[in-house]
């Protein structure tokens, strides 16, 4: 034996070997002190894990690979599953101390990592993890492009453009603000095309230096998306507002022609639209596929490529160009590959970076390339890196369990625990009070918590299966009796493949519908019939006795029904008489009503025949001696007036009148107040029948002044206070 001498033999002395396994040309060694060290055999590369790079603690107690060739770690405290067999890896591990990737770029080998918290340089030399991350001094804050020009590193930042030197350090061009990014003019190798918060600008070479040249004036908007195509036509495209292409004057000073190209150029929208320049073509990506343009019509259409080779996203996306011809489609929550093959076809391959799923940053994706077909995508944790060497089919198929079989009620009750797959040597028979029961489930997948669809359904309670969604239980409450199969799917979104497995089980009937408990049921049921024809025939029995009562009490009932007729009728003879009084009773208030008013009429008339008669007396009197004896004569006709009007002997048909229809009122006043005189009642009468002062005067034959004396006269009589109305009195009465 002889000592196997390697560059890590400090690594593995100061921090105490404790554990290893190998696997191929794998050696995986556990340290006490600083964690995983897994050495190629092969080619002598290593491979560094410990708690900076996601594992839990730096003290290995046990090792073993599996047999997808990845590592589970027994640690002091807790297991680790590391993947290195895994085509991606995280740079920056979990205890990212470096910010969100944005933009990285290979010189040599220096790898220079741009983040929202600046710009970092490690020494790369193909591995998978980096050794120490240093701070470009001077460069802090949002990175936000690296480019490549002229054997020179730009860095685009919210500070402003800075060069690298080789060395490592960094010098600012002056006179310039945060920048989005840089292009090298095709037609002018002295001249760069760059992009900042203020717009476009010009950086020029002097003296082997770059510096800042002017602004370009006629036009304001800028962004990170833009480019030159062959016709030196400045291609920008704004999220918002659309794709311009630009026409420099030949000082590169301003822009002396603008075309807008929207809705009317073939564009499905105006909005989302993002350009990425090709070799020999000019793409872009919209909410409605991919569209190139065409020089000849100066139109923007389809392109039957790209939407053949991706399909048509519903949204946009980026799109990268590898070395070696391959196509890199990204967005926030996708990334596709297209990879060209030997005959010039392309495969596309879009399940092997499930991994990097919703981990990209939305709107600023950036992949670049490095030797050994290896990509490297900015993530909002870091950078990762794809080796393509090992995006190959997975063979290795996955399994489902499951895991356990609960009883659910006011205490779970576990009734099967692991369940193998497609192992089941019996089938569990449960009580009918335990009709609800749990499943717990789960896939063999172990690289991501989310890498796993379940989809299930319970055959002989459901039909259809359900949606794949990531939980992992189901629970089926208040089943009926019977025998189930529960069925469970589970989908490995690393490689699309789909396990199943089952569970049979039976839900016992309850008491009431066993064997038993129809043969019981059975007898009850002949008893019962027994029961109902003995009881038939007592009830005809008792229904001719029946008949015969109730013909009787029919009888009886029939004698009821004739005299409550005959009370009825005597009760319409009443009611006959009673509506005949009414009528009598209405008939006799018209006539009192009638023959007030006439006797009203004539002692007016009586009245005004008496005034005139006075009128011819006083002429005749005054005007002759000579007619003595017409003058008696008129005063004989005036006497006879008064005494008709004072002796009217309608008086007493009046009054009988009059109690009849106001039930005895003059009589009854009368008894009640034995002072009144015939005045004094016909007064009230007058005043019940609310008749004026004025009315009253001629019934009464006196003046409007006597009637209101003779008020209150009566007033004293009734023994009125001063508050109570005289009229309201004697009609309430």
């Amino acid at each position: 034996m002889e000592r196997f001498e390697t560059y890590s033999d400090d690594f593995l002395r100061s921090n105490q070997v404790f554990c290893a396994a190998i696997y191929n040309d794998q050696l995986a060694i556990g340290t006490v002190r600083n964690g995983l060290l897994v050495k190629n055999l092969t080619d002598g590369s290593d491979i560094f894990c410990n708690t900076q790079t996601g594992l839990q603690n730096n003290t290995i107690l046990s090792i073993s690979f599996d047999k997808t060739g990845n590592l589970w770690l027994g640690l002091d405290k807790g297991i680790d599953y590391v993947m290195i067999n895994s085509p991606i890896y995280d740079l920056f591990g979990n205890t990212n101390l470096y910010g969100a990737g944005y933009a990285s770029l290979l010189r040599g080998n220096s790898l220079y990592l741009g983040t929202n918290q600046g710009l970092y340089v490690s020494e790369y030399n193909g591995g998978k993890s980096l050794s120490e991350i240093k701070l470009v001094q001077g460069i802090q804050g949002q990175v936000w492009s690296l480019d490549q020009i002229d054997s020179q590193v730009f860095c685009s930042s919210d500070k402003g453009v800075f060069v690298i030197a080789t060395n490592g350090t960094a010098r600012q061009i002056e006179g310039l603000g945060g920048a989005w990014g840089l292009r090298l003019l095709k037609n002018h190798p002295d001249r760069i095309l760059g992009s900042s918060y203020q717009g476009f600008f010009i950086l020029k070479k002097e003296n082997q230096k770059w510096i800042f040249s002017h602004f370009i004036k006629g036009f304001n908007e800028s962004g990170g998306m833009f480019g030159e195509d062959n016709e030196s036509g400045i291609w920008v495209s704004h999220w918002m507002k659309g794709v311009f292409r630009l026409r420099l004057n030949e000082s590169l000073d301003s822009v002396e022609n603008v075309s807008f190209y929207g809705s009317d150029k073939g564009f499905p929208t105006t909005h989302n639209n993002t350009l990425f320049p090709l070799s020999n073509d000019m793409i872009f990506s919209t909410e409605g596929g991919f569209y190139r343009y065409n020089k000849a019509l100066d139109s923007i259409e389809e392109s039957a490529f790209f939407n053949r080779l991706f399909g048509i996203p519903p949204f946009s996306v980026k799109m990268y160009e590898s070395p070696s011809a391959d196509f890199w489609c990204v967005s926030g929550g996708k990334i596709m590959a297209a990879f060209r093959t030997d005959s010039n076809t392309y495969k596309v391959d879009s399940v092997s970076f499930f991994s990097l799923r919703n981990r990209l940053v939305p709107g600023f994706e950036n992949l670049s390339f490095l030797p050994g077909q290896k990509v490297l995508i900015g993530t909002e944790d870091g950078f990762s890196l794809v080796d393509e060497t090992r995006l190959k089919p997975e063979n290795n198929t996955f399994r489902i369990a499951i895991r356990n079989v609960y009883i659910t009620s006011a205490r779970d009750s576990l009734v099967r625990g692991f369940v193998p797959v497609n192992l089941q040597n019996e089938i569990p028979e449960f009580k009918s009070n335990q009709n609800s029961v749990r499943f717990e489930f789960v896939g063999t997948e172990f690289r991501s918590e989310k890498s796993m669809l379940y989809s299930y359904k319970l055959e002989g309670f459901e039909s259809e299966w359900s949606q794949f969604s990531p939980v992992n239980s189901k629970e089926f409450t208040k089943l009926s009796h019977g025998t189930y199969t529960f069925r469970v799917r589970a989908m490995n979104l690393y490689n699309s493949q789909i396990a199943e497995t089952s569970f049979t089980f039976s839900i016992s009937p309850p008491w009431y519908l066993t064997i038993a408990a129809f043969v019981v049921y059975g007898v009850i049921l002949l008893v019962c019939l027994y029961l109902l024809l003995r009881y038939i025939r007592y009830k005809t029995a008792m229904g001719a006795r029946e008949m015969e009562a109730r013909k009787e009490a029919e009888m009886k009932e029939q004698e009821k029904r004739f005299k409550a007729d005959a009370k009825e009728k005597e009760k319409e003879i009443i009611a006959l008489k009673n509506q005949k009084l009414q009528y009598e009773l209405r008939h006799k208030s018209q006539d009192l009503a009638s023959s007030t008013m006439n006797l009203i009429r004539k002692n007016e008339i009586l009245l005004e025949i008496n005034k005139n008669l006075d009128k011819i007396s006083d002429e005749l009197t005054a005007n002759s001696t000579e007619k003595p004896l017409l003058i008696k004569r008129i005063k004989r006709m005036q006497d006879e007036i008064r005494v008709n009007i004072e002796h009217d002997n309608n008086w007493k048909k009046f009054q009988e009148n009059f109690d009849l229809v106001y039930e005895n009122y003059l009589k009854r006043l009368g008894e009640q107040f034995p002072a009144l005189t015939v005045s004094d009642k016909k007064l009230c009468a007058y005043l019940k029948m609310d008749l004026s002062s004025k009315d009253i005067a001629p019934l009464l034959n006196m003046s409007y002044r006597s009637v209101e004396m003779s008020r209150y006269r009566l007033r004293k009589k009734l023994n009125l206070d001063r508050e109570v109305n005289l009229t309201e009195f004697l009609q309430s009465f």
